[in-house]
């Protein structure tokens, strides 16, 4: 008995040391490549949004109403922004990034503009790692088993495409952060039923619903399981319901103040801003999909293709292979040491397919890959995960056959991850493009490099190129969609001096054209000649061109 406790508790810090080493690399990680990848359009204006909100509250509190001369990045003072009031992009919520517009303020501190740029990249990431050291402890506890807890969270950052991208997209993966994390607060609350779940669920809505207003529908999935809650538990249904009446008023006050828009709004402008921040307008009137250039709201498939060619294989298996062991265990619904946790599983496979079906019916605002619906990759992987423990726990008769059973299982997880892994290395920084072993095959018909980023691997390619003299190099918005300039922002000073950015192709020397709408690999620009193509797995994201015929 003695031997046996020891056994257990060697193999208990055996996985927690190997978890900790995991956690720690992978902050390691973020710390080296966080600056990697190239700007795109929308930072500016995001980062613009946040300081013009961070104005506005400001004027609120009379210590700080003259701020007429306080510097900020890249604008110079507050006196320079545009109020609130008047502010197209108003509804748009930084809450989540609103540490970084302080930093510079720190004492000590003194960010020129592209370690400002930077930071918010590494501060990206850091909300996402966040959000997968939750999920790792979250599965621990829902399963009571470290390796398929370090698997899933495997899972979640092994998914190149989230990965790259939570180090520069401000928008959606922080909203999936902070979505995944609010629906690890509701699941803590149902494994323990401890208030810490609910306090974390109210937090964390606040900042996903401030991010993207899409954040809202976890009201009513959180609402539904406590009905099942009340429905299960008729004991506690009082303290129960008072719970759940408190936690969701909590968190929309929460939300509010995390909101300076809606402070002095009426009704009718708090509801003008919901519909037009949940049901945005389309940028451009069409996209490379499937070979043809479409609308993504006329294609019902728009979503459901996307997700199926950019996740990995694997994870696609589990999560079918985790729907399709649900139905068999509504049948333990009625017993009270499993009810709550199954509720939850539940209720992350009815919120997937419920939001899929939703924003395929009512046509909602995706476009640019399925980016506006990365939130849902929350429930998806989660469900992923159940499917993982549902192959584990399947019975066959024999230990022999069980163990070599989930060896084989375990064997596939690993070939994937190293497969994964491998591929993130070899093609970054332009891991961003990722498609699986089904959608590699047809990149070419998609849209790849949406926002530009690969900009950044044609201007340090160009700098190195290009020995002597000066850049002049074109970053006309319909090359790059402006990424190039922002991305020269972000870059060391001794290279940006050497560049000379034009908006007028005439007047270039060199051209970054980015592949986003362009079917195949070959694009012909006249009087410019290819220098050089970044390609992944045959398939061309972004090219260098240099001028043949003098410049006018």
């Amino acid at each position: 008995m003695a031997w046996k406790n020891i056994k257990k508790t060697t193999l208990t810090n055996f996985w927690k040391i190997v978890t900790v080493v995991f956690f720690i690399l992978l902050l390691g990680i973020g710390i080296v490549i966080h600056d990697d990848y190239g700007g795109y359009t929308d930072e500016l204006i995001e980062i613009q949004t946040g300081m013009i909100q961070l104005k506005y509250v400001f004027s609120k509190i009379p210590m700080l109403e003259d701020i007429s001369g306080l510097n900020i990045p890249l604008y110079g003072n507050f006196a320079a922004l545009p109020d609130l009031a008047t502010y197209e992009d108003r509804i748009y919520g930084s809450a989540a990034m609103l540490p970084t517009f302080f930093v510079n303020y720190l004492p000590g501190i003194s960010l020129d503009v592209g370690e400002f740029l930077n930071f918010r990249r590494f501060y990206n990431f850091l909300n996402f790692f966040l959000a997968a050291i939750l999920f790792y402890l979250f599965l621990q506890k829902r399963f009571r088993n470290p390796l398929i807890a370090l698997t899933g969270t495997l899972m979640l950052v092994l998914s190149p495409r989230i990965f790259a991208e939570s180090f520069y997209n401000c928008k959606d993966i922080l909203f999936l952060s902070w979505f995944l994390i609010s629906l690890l607060g509701i699941g803590f609350y149902q494994l323990d039923r401890k208030k810490y779940g609910l306090v974390l669920f109210g937090f964390a809505f606040g900042l996903a619903a401030n991010t993207r207003f899409y954040g809202f529908i976890l009201l009513p999935a959180f609402a539904g399981i406590a009905i099942f809650d009340m429905i299960t538990d008729p004991k506690n249904r009082k303290k129960i319901l008072r719970q759940t009446f408190l936690t969701c008023i909590a968190s929309i006050v929460w939300f509010f103040i995390l909101t300076p828009f809606l402070w002095e709004s009426d009704f009718q402008q708090i509801i003008g801003g919901l519909k037009v921040a949940v049901d945005q307008p389309v940028i451009g009137d069409a996209e490379l999909f499937m070979g043809r250039f479409v609308a993504p709201r006329d294609v019902w498939y728009y979503l459901p293709v996307w997700i199926g060619i950019t996740v990995p294989v694997l994870y696609l298996a589990l999560f079918v292979i985790g729907s399709a062991f649900l139905p068999f265990k509504i049948q333990s619904l009625k017993d009270s040491d499993t009810r709550f946790e199954l509720a939850f599983d539940i209720m992350n496979f009815l919120l997937f397919v419920i939001a899929i079906m939703a924003i395929v019916i009512s046509k909602g605002t995706i476009y640019h890959g399925w980016r506006h619906a990365y939130f849902l990759y929350a429930p998806f992987i989660y469900i992923s995960v159940c499917g993982l423990n549902d192959l584990i726990e399947f019975k066959i008769s024999g230990k022999t056959k069980m163990k070599i059973k989930n060896g084989i299982v375990f064997s596939l997880c690993l070939l994937s991850f190293a497969n994964t892994g491998w591929w993130m290395i070899k093609n970054h920084p332009l891991d961003f493009v990722y498609f699986n072993e089904i959608g590699k095959n047809y990149a070419e018909d998609f849209t790849r490099d949406y926002w530009g980023v690969a900009s950044k691997s044609c201007l340090l390619y160009l700098y190195n190129a290009v020995q002597v003299g000066e850049i002049r190099v074109g970053v006309n918005s319909d090359l790059t969609y402006g990424s190039a300039e922002i991305t020269l922002l972000r870059m060391p000073e001794a290279v940006r001096k050497r560049f000379t950015p034009v908006w007028q192709m005439k007047n270039a020397d060199y051209l970054c054209y980015s592949y986003k709408n362009t079917p195949g690999n070959d694009y012909q620009i006249p009087d410019f000649a290819v220098m050089k193509t970044f390609m992944v797995d045959g398939y061309a994201v972004m090219g260098v061109y240099q001028r043949i015929n003098p410049a006018e």
